[in-house]
């Protein structure tokens, strides 16, 4: 047995502004509703990878440091220009990018959604083979990502 990530299950406040979000900026594609108060995005390496679900409006924000995950990390392209593009849709939107960084593997903007979760996306700045050979390479420390 080898165990892929399936799909991730993301509380929201605003299903229209989430859905928005991460399908005009992101590029997924809605494959169906999810209950009454949910969505289903893909980007078609699987039949469903984010589901959207609306949270009680009363529910209590995300404080910063909290048991779960840290960050929600897409990747977003196959190289640079794809990631420029995205920085662009972002700016254009007004979404803040609070960094961007290149660890030696990755090239990655840091941003958040509109109910706050971190989100990570990044395109691969090596030939993905050198991941599976070179686990080493994933303790080096990022730097800002130039240009």
């Amino acid at each position: 047995m080898s165990p892929e990530l399936g799909h991730v299950v993301l509380h929201v406040r605003d299903l229209d502004r989430a859905q928005r979000f991460y399908t005009e900026l992101l590029g997924w594609r809605v494959r169906g509703p999810v209950g009454a108060s949910g969505v289903a995005l893909g980007s078609g390496r699987a039949p469903l990878e984010l589901v959207l679900v609306t949270a009680d409006l009363d529910a209590a924000p995300r404080p910063q440091v909290t048991v779960g995950p840290a960050r929600l990390g897409i990747r977003i392209g196959e190289g640079r220009a794809d990631l420029d593009a995205l920085r662009r849709r972002l700016d254009e939107a007004g979404v803040h990018v609070e960094g961007a960084t290149d660890d030696g593997l990755l090239h990655t903007l840091h941003v958040s959604d509109p109910d706050g979760t971190p989100l990570a996306l990044y395109v691969e700045a090596v030939d993905p083979e050198i991941w599976r050979r070179r686990h080493d390479l994933l303790h080096v420390p990022p730097k800002p990502l130039a240009g």
